[in-house]
């Protein structure tokens, strides 16, 4: 890479670093990498366990079209949680939200997952 560019590129980073940015890549390497590959979640697990997380968030997704949600809050919270979001996540990104604490996010999901679940919509039991 030459000169000129390094330089544009380090200006923009240092731009996108003061407006909060978090790149996923290593820009140290010549070579930029992931820092974190997607593949790491599965480490380790075997394949049983692999399938019911999978088919978890397969259901998750599919109950954002198919129950009512009881607020539209809820409904973005499940939405994120199905995206495969953490509840630290979701919190962060909601923060200026009232009731979006990591342990009000808790609660609401366990909620939908427990009432979709009586109504037969949703039979996953993988968690965080």
């Amino acid at each position: 890479m030459n000169q000129k560019l390094k330089d544009l590129q380090s200006k923009w980073y240092k731009k996108l670093a003061k407006d909060g940015f978090v790149d996923i890549e290593d820009t140290s390497r010549d070579i930029p990498v992931l820092k974190k590959w997607s593949a790491d979640i599965f480490r380790g697990k075997t394949q049983g366990e692999i399938d019911s997380r999978l088919e978890y968030y397969r259901s998750a997704r599919a109950l954002i079209y198919i129950y009512e949600f009881n607020s539209e809050l809820d409904k973005i919270i499940w939405t994120l949680h199905a995206e495969g979001m953490s509840q630290r996540d979701i919190a962060e990104k909601l923060k200026r939200r009232k009731g979006c604490g990591k342990t009000s996010i808790d609660k609401i999901i366990r909620r939908i997952r427990q009432a979709a679940s009586a109504l037969n919509l949703f039979a996953g039991d993988y968690s965080e």
